[in-house]
């Protein structure tokens, strides 16, 4: 399935359009040079004075940033006790020069990803007891302390960051959403909202509450302005927390039939599901339809391939680990599963599967896998 042009396809396209008295070096310096990793970058800054000097230019990394948004691979923490480390999916390509982010004052777990940006929760006790949040960018080793939050949000938050690059602001303008427990006992399972604005650089508590299971802290996925968690629901059907933050509104409602993990797939709501070696993605028609709405709450399936695992003893060894406990991530064309001690990466536009780790710690519910864009976002 073919999700977009390669990158000499698009550098060919937009060099029709160019001066004719542009030569190769500026092209590939305007158009080329805005479309590779960070990783790729730092070694283009031994071409040549003038690249260096582009490179390290604050206009520049703003397109960059811009440009690139492929998913390059995933930040990883087995617990809280445990130092992060980064799975690549191209060691040569892409790679950050600290993952375990030893740049950041005190130690942290990592809650969630945007686009360049991590958000981290400090692990170790401040004089009011309430943990503090890091955005920071792994690559330039820059990063942000939040203010404290009007809530407490519990040491295992569900947390998703929302930050879209733009040519317009020079300054990154990210939100931070949490879904907390409310502190009313007299409402025994409802939950809360509060975001963090960088623009206001303030937290604001919404005043919609719902009533759920509990929330997995990690399922979080943003499109549109609405964020989506799934609960831990022990029956057939997986429940859905839908929480507007634009409009402050929330519904809890089902909408999965079987088995199946929330995704963004090309701007789309997804689900994802895996079955043996078989990934299957399905998108909805309208998220916030009526249940009764049956036209508009219908999946359509849009992608299925069986990955083709380099080695046959992976792939048995693959099959065999689904029968614990296994989780799935997306994030642009990559889709990354966990299961029993391996860690695999599928491309749903080459078709490539890779494993990035084996045989180092089995899944567990504890266990963080972020997925991560490589580029040189500012804050």
């Amino acid at each position: 399935m073919n999700l977009g042009g390669s990158l000499s396809e698009q550098i060919g396209a937009m060099s029709i359009t160019e001066p004719q008295h542009k030569g190769l070096k500026e092209i590939i310096r305007d158009h080329a040079l805005p479309l590779l990793p960070a990783k790729s970058l730092t070694r283009c800054l031994l071409v040549c004075k003038d690249w260096r000097r582009l490179i390290s230019d604050p206009l520049f990394m703003q397109n960059q940033s811009n440009s690139f948004r492929n998913a390059t691979g995933i930040f990883y923490q087995r617990n809280a006790g445990s130092a992060p480390s980064f799975l690549s999916i191209d060691p040569t390509a892409y790679g950050v020069p600290d993952p375990q982010l030893t740049f950041l004052p005190e130690p942290v777990v990592i809650r969630a990803s945007s686009n360049g940006l991590l958000c981290c929760l400090s692990l170790s006790s401040s004089s009011d007891d309430q943990a503090y949040y890091y955005i920071c960018n792994p690559v330039t080793k820059e990063f942000r302390k939040l203010p404290k939050s009007n809530a407490d949000h519990g040491t295992d938050p569900a947390v998703v960051l929302i930050f879209e690059p733009s040519l317009v602001n020079s300054i990154p303008d990210y939100k931070l959403i949490c879904a907390f427990r409310s502190t009313d006992t007299k409402i025994k399972g409802s939950y809360q909202f509060e975001m963090y604005s960088s623009e206001e650089d303030t937290w604001k508590v919404f005043g919609q509450t719902c009533i759920t299971r509990s929330i997995l802290p990690t399922s979080g996925v943003h499109l549109k302005g609405v964020v989506y968690w799934q609960t831990n629901t022990r029956c057939d059907q997986v429940e859905l927390v839908i929480f507007n933050y634009i409009k402050d509104r929330v519904i809890v409602d089902y909408i999965f039939n079987d088995y199946g993990v929330m995704g963004v797939f090309n701007g789309r709501l997804c689900k994802m599901s895996l079955n043996d070696v078989l990934i299957t993605i399905s998108t909805l028609r309208c998220p916030f339809a009526s249940r009764e709405d049956s036209a508009a709450t219908t999946w359509r399936m849009i992608y299925k391939s069986a990955m083709d695992f380099p080695d046959k003893a992976i792939a048995l060894e693959f099959r065999r680990s689904q029968k614990h406990e296994h989780a799935m991530r997306a994030a642009g064309t990559v889709v990354f599963i966990f299961a029993g001690s391996k860690v695999i990466s599928h491309d749903m536009e080459t078709g490539k599967t890779a494993v990035l780790l084996s045989g180092k710690a089995e899944y567990d519910l504890r266990s963080v896998y972020v997925p991560y864009v490589n580029n040189l976002v500012r804050l």
